[in-house]
């Protein structure tokens, strides 16, 4: 979990306090940012993050870079952690598009390094934010109050922006549903980077042991089967990657089993549910109980030298987020095996496979406002969410393109992997779920999934953990009378 909430932060500086704090750090930059010099040369850090469940792995290199701005130019501070990898490949193309095409406006990328939420969240504490910066729910819902966000609506209408346009995150299914760049019908930020569960498998291990391809109407029961005959342990060989992840593994399968979210707007979660043990346990199974999934003992072992056990080949299914960041495999895997995004296994209860969905927008800040760039600021997060550059997001494939034609593209549909028109239909699933973000939300997770790792490692039962889950996240909203999440 990360380390810094909301409540750490205003625990020692109020919301005023944070406002002050931003007017001082950012006028001490001065009103305006015109360069006049020949030649500026400018060293980024970049911070390579790698997480394979959940597990960060960091890498540092320096980078130089030159600058040469020109009379007239403005320059926006953008800070983003796309800078490698798939993500830092595509970024890298965009920026050079972008400065062809606004030479007036000089991007000036400031990596953000180490822990990401960590990261953002002194950023805003000590007002020294970016004028642009990759945001998430979470860090909306707990920031919004302090007015760090500008309304931007009129300026994006003018820019030809229209929200009808892209996936975005579902919105009124439920009436407490929190907003995540938008709030009370106004857009404080754009789309960018989508994300959304499924399933990768290895098309020859299907056909190497004689088990058919995923089908389009296969369930839980019908994964599991499959999976105990693609698991050979003795020469570390599993059925599938057990879906621990709570957003896009056992999350997603509570909702296809019948629970309509996590919490409810009384405040109470819903982990204790009965239809929510069933999910929880059966991933528990996976590893504990069926031995078709590798355990976190034995993970590294199998991954080798090919950075998971998926890519090494050694894995069948791997239900989860690898679906929108194939980018990462491709590198990995190469040529050694055919691989395939597929249909998402069903509940066998209600013959549903609902997905989670999410969206890491670019969220503009008061900062744009301050230094008198907010026009050219809002000209970078357009950019980054229009079509040209969502396009090229379909060829490295580092997220899932948010701009809604680009799901049929011939950029994001070639193979590898297989199987890429999946991603649409995940997509456009009905009722998808979004990870509920509130303005304590960092808290919440915090609570469940503490409780979570302790079954993961067998040191509870599955009946155990729903009701232990369930009691320490339903303490975060009895804890607090203003948990109730920003309206969209």
């Amino acid at each position: 979990m990360r380390n810094l909430t909301r409540r750490n932060l205003l625990r020692t500086a109020g919301t005023g306090a944070l406002g002050a704090a931003g007017a001082v750090a950012l006028a001490a930059c001065g009103e305006a940012r015109v360069v006049e010099v020949e030649k500026v040369v400018t060293q980024i850090v970049e911070t390579e993050r790698v997480v394979e469940k959940e597990v960060p792995v960091t890498v540092e290199r320096v980078v130089t870079a030159e600058a040469m701005p020109q009379m007239g130019q403005v320059s926006v501070r953008f800070a983003t952690d796309h800078t490698s990898g798939p993500r830092g490949n595509a970024m890298k193309w965009g920026m050079e598009r972008f400065a062809g095409q606004f030479p007036n406006i000089l991007v000036d990328i400031e990596v953000i390094g180490g822990d990401y939420f960590d990261s953002v969240n002194l950023q805003l504490a000590a007002g020294s934010m970016a004028e642009a910066i990759l945001f998430e729910g979470n860090l909306f819902q707990a920031h919004y109050a302090a007015g760090f966000f500008p309304d931007i609506t009129d300026q994006v209408s003018k820019l030809g922006f229209d929200l009808d346009d892209y996936w975005v995150l579902p919105t009124g299914w439920l009436p407490w549903e929190g907003a995540l760049y938008q709030a009370n019908g106004r857009l404080h930020g754009l789309p960018f980077q989508g994300g959304m569960n499924g399933i990768v498998y290895n098309i020859e291990l299907f056909e190497s042991n004689g088990v058919g391809q995923p089908a389009e109407d296969w369930t839980w029961d019908d994964a599991m089967e499959a999976s105990r005959a693609l698991t050979d342990a003795d020469n570390d060989q599993y059925g599938m990657w057990a879906p621990t992840s709570d957003q896009f593994g056992w999350g997603p399968m509570m909702w296809s089993n019948g629970v309509e979210y996590w919490f409810s707007e009384d405040g109470k979660a819903s982990f204790d549910q009965p239809e929510a043990i069933e999910a929880l346990k059966w991933t528990y199974d996976t590893m504990h109980t069926e031995n078709v999934a590798f355990t976190q003992e034995v993970r590294q072992r199998v991954a080798g030298e090919f950075g998971d056990p998926f890519s090494a080949g050694k894995v069948g299914i791997w239900p989860g987020g690898r679906v929108y960041s194939t980018g990462f495999g491709i590198p990995r895997i190469k040529d050694r095996f055919r691989w395939s995004v597929g249909p998402m296994y069903a509940a066998p209860s209600t013959g549903h496979a609902r997905h989670g969905w999410n969206d890491q927008p670019h969220i503009v800040t008061i900062a744009a406002e301050r230094l008198g760039n907010l026009e050219q600021t809002v000209q970078l997060v357009t950019y980054l969410a229009g079509p040209e550059y969502q396009t090229r997001v379909g060829i490295d494939r580092g997220h899932f393109p948010v701009f809604k034609t680009v799901a049929d593209s011939p950029e994001l549909l070639a193979a590898p992997p297989e199987g890429m028109s999946w991603l649409k239909t995940y997509a456009t699933t009905p009722e998808p779920r979004t990870p509920g973000y509130f303005p304590y939300w960092d808290e919440f997770r915090g609570a469940h999934g503490s409780v979570q790792s302790k079954l993961w490692v067998n040191e509870i039962t599955p009946e155990e953990a729903g009701v232990k889950m369930a009691e320490d996240a339903t303490a975060v909203f009895a804890a607090r009378d203003d948990w109730m999440p920003i309206p969209a």
